[in-house]
């Protein structure tokens, strides 16, 4: 799932496409990749769309449908019950992979029960996707991050997409 406060339509399509000529593998008739685009609004200027987003977001979570979340800082510490929704990073890569292939762990805020930052940040549970223009210019964010759930069932999957989105100028 990408999730932000504004999802070109073209972004299912332009990811779906780059991940099916780069990870042909990934696309057999038992297992499919579903890229799906979620809009979650400015909840400021736009609440119904952040919750109509929100719900929908949080409805796939919890019946499996998601196991990549590619979001900005907000939206991951939105959804990552702070960062425990996430697979640390360290369960994903070791640090020789993270090294050879340049990829920057990333942490989330941690708040506290009322919701307010208390200034500590998880465990680093997501990599770095802000060298990725494609996503940042039509996301119109550059804290764009990939955060494996912990119910995911195909880790090495959600590695090669990170691999590939890291790496895709």
């Amino acid at each position: 799932v990408v999730a932000s406060a504004y999802v070109p339509d073209t972004m299912n399509q332009e990811l779906d496409e780059l991940l099916r000529a780069a990870l042909p593998e990934l696309y057999t008739e038992s297992q499919q990749i579903v890229v799906n685009c979620i809009s979650t609004g400015n909840s400021e200027t736009d609440p119904n769309t952040t919750m109509a987003g929100m719900t929908q977001i949080m409805g796939m979570m919890a019946s499996g449908e998601v196991e990549l979340l590619i979001c900005t800082g907000e939206n991951a510490r939105r959804y990552g019950d702070n960062g425990n929704a996430f697979m640390p990073v360290s369960e994903l890569f070791t640090e020789s992979e993270l090294t050879a292939s340049g990829l920057q762990p990333v942490s989330v805020p941690v708040l506290d029960e009322e919701g307010n930052p208390t200034g500590e940040n998880s465990v680093p549970c997501g990599i770095d996707l802000s060298g990725s223009s494609q996503l940042t210019s039509a996301l119109y964010h550059d804290d764009i991050a990939a955060y494996v759930l912990v119910n995911t069932s195909h880790i090495e999957n959600a590695k090669d997409v990170i691999t590939l989105l890291a790496s895709n100028p």
